[in-house]
């Protein structure tokens, strides 16, 4: 179940069963969460369904959000937007007028903050769905 071909190096694609083993999730979870919209593959030539190795993020991700009791709808609304806040441009609200390298900064904090904890900076909150609804009311839907 090895990630590498036989010259050792990285692929970029992993099967279903991979991405199930190493996320630590069902294969039919991975599959229920391309069902909802939450994660996408794309079909090989032997029509097997085939996942760029980000997923692994998006998963642990969509696990996370779960675990603390958000709606799968909510997930997939907050996941959806990433690609248009790095896009900026007016649909991407606040941060869309800021300099790419400005949204680079503003999306890349949140995820130092939660790995590099700090008691100032817990990468924790009470109530992480408003937080979340509060975060895009204010910088992404004006």
């Amino acid at each position: 179940m090895k990630a590498a071909n036989d010259a050792g190096r990285v692929r970029k694609e992993l099967s279903v069963g991979e991405v199930a083993a190493r996320s630590g999730v069902a294969v039919s979870a991975i599959h229920f969460y391309e069902a909802k919209g939450l994660i996408r593959s794309r079909r090989n030539q032997g029509n097997q369904r085939r996942y760029a190795r980000g997923i692994l993020r998006l998963v642990a991700v969509i696990k996370v959000a779960q675990r603390i009791g958000m709606p799968l709808a909510t997930i997939r609304d907050a996941l959806a937007t990433i690609p248009v806040l790095c896009a900026g441009g007016p649909g991407a609200g606040r941060i869309g007028a800021m300099s790419e390298r400005e949204r680079f900064h503003w999306l890349v904090a949140p995820k130092s903050t939660i790995v590099q904890t700090s008691p100032v900076h817990t990468g924790r909150c009470a109530d992480a769905e408003g937080a979340l609804e509060h975060l895009m009311n204010t910088m992404v839907r004006r």
